[in-house]
């Protein structure tokens, strides 16, 4: 039977994935190794050739085009990434702050051209920068003293190219920045303020640690996108002038589908295939190590005598039932539970929020079985019940102990917080662990 029914899962799994995998073999997989096996040959674009090795790639290394189009694609990609990136996360700064329909409204300003085709883009703005009647040439006047062609002026032509796609994927980024902001809990902000923190201090403590996964993947798209520029530099620049905005993909066009060089073209190809490949997947990685490795050293640094502040509560009101007894840094006994600071909670928030709500659940319901306890019943009545009431959250209890010692031995210096295991309760101890938890319960609500 159990053969049986591991089958009939697997033949509907197979049935399930077929699609997609046929999918994915036709679209990219087979073009892939296409493009790699193109680029060994002299081969035009449709039809056979014979197999020249690295012919083409060496052809490459000496084509004056080809460094310029290199440089290009890099010049473009520095003035696109980073700014786009930070213009999108001011503006989601501004922008989760208004609340209604007039957030609604901004975001579909914001959001409208990225949805326009890019003929459409380009069309607008080569009105706007028109020498002759673009409302924009006031600006560039009154700054340069004259008015410029900003697409046929080596200088400018780049410049406003990167200009015109920011405008026109920016949206995209405050979308997800917003996101991300909307995902941080308010309770943060609120806690840092009782404490005097200023707008900076909590957009360097709170916001900017905990958007960042949401920056490094915006900068990842953004390179991505960027390194694979041709759309506007073809319909506004074609290139020029004098091979200014010539970038990668314009020089796979010229020599593929122009001159029908299909193995060069595929050379070049392969060569910008490999530049995004390693170039993204290493600055992801890079940036996701950042991150941790700044999260790591500030709490090491700044707070090492508090890097389990989001379980404190739970030593606070669960400790006796959870086997074990509160630690301080010189490891004497005993927690100070008035040393506690907003920061801590930005940092270790994120890591900690499971334990911390289910021992609040867990706080919760044992004073609610303390508060029905207390109720028409002797003392000897109310000690047995609240003795059985340990017990059995002791049991569920177990699984938070268990999480928050494995998460203390992943942070450096916490290591010594450690929650001691196995350790005998006493009916007294099991009553003063119930008192702990209805006073702590009562300050969390």
């Amino acid at each position: 039977m159990m053969t049986s029914e591991r089958r009939s899962k697997t033949l509907t799994a197979v049935l399930m994935i077929t699609p997609f995998v046929i999918t994915y073999l036709t679209v990219f997989a087979y073009p892939v190794y296409k493009m790699f096996a193109l680029s060994f040959t002299n081969a035009p674009l449709v039809g056979e050739g014979e197999w020249v090795g690295f012919d083409n790639y060496l052809k490459l290394l000496n084509q004056k085009l080809f460094f310029t189009s290199v440089w290009n694609t890099g010049y473009f990609v520095v003035l696109t990434v980073i700014p786009n990136t930070l213009i999108g996360l001011g503006l989601a700064l501004m922008v989760v702050r208004l609340k209604g329909w007039l957030q609604s409204l901004i975001l579909v300003l914001f959001f409208l051209p990225y949805i326009l085709p890019v003929s459409v883009v380009t069309q607008i703005w080569e009105w706007v920068l028109d020498q002759q009647f673009g409302i924009a040439q006031h600006v560039i006047e009154f700054v340069t003293g004259r008015r410029i062609s900003v697409f046929r002026d080596p200088l400018w032509a780049m410049p406003m190219v990167a200009l015109v796609t920011i405008w026109w994927t920016n949206g995209f980024n405050l979308l997800l920045f917003i996101a991300g902001l909307r995902n941080i809990p308010t309770d943060y902000y609120e806690a840092a303020m009782l404490d005097g923190a200023t707008r900076w201090q909590c957009f360097k403590r709170i916001t900017w640690p905990l958007i960042w996964p949401v920056t490094a993947l915006v900068l990842t798209l953004q390179l991505i996108l960027q390194l694979k520029i041709f759309d506007q530099v073809y319909l506004m620049t074609e290139g020029g002038p004098f091979n200014s905005t010539y970038v990668l993909l314009q020089l796979v066009y010229r020599e593929a589908f122009r001159l029908n060089h299909g193995g060069l073209g595929s050379a070049v190809a392969v060569f910008l295939f490999l530049i995004i490949v390693t170039v993204s997947v290493l600055q992801y990685q890079l940036l996701r190590v950042r991150g941790a490795l700044s999260d790591a050293t500030e709490i090491h640094r700044q707070y090492p005598s508090s890097a389990s502040y989001p379980v404190r509560r739970l030593h606070v009101g669960l400790s006796p039932l959870l086997g074990g007894g509160d630690v301080d840094e010189a490891g004497t006994g005993g927690y100070q539970q008035d040393d506690l600071h907003p920061r801590r909670l930005q940092l270790l928030g994120l890591l900690f929020r499971p334990v911390r709500d289910q021992s609040r659940n867990l706080v919760r319901e044992l004073a609610r079985h303390l508060d029905h306890g207390h109720r028409g019943r002797d003392p000897d009545q109310r000690h047995v019940r609240l003795c059985a009431v340990a017990d059995r959250l002791s049991g569920k209890a177990a699984p938070l102990r268990d999480h928050s010692r494995e998460l203390h031995g992943s942070i450096p210096g916490a290591r010594r917080f450690a929650i001691r295991a196995d350790v005998p309760l006493r009916p007294d101890q099991q009553l003063g662990a119930a008192s702990s938890c209805l006073s702590s319960s009562s300050r969390w609500s």
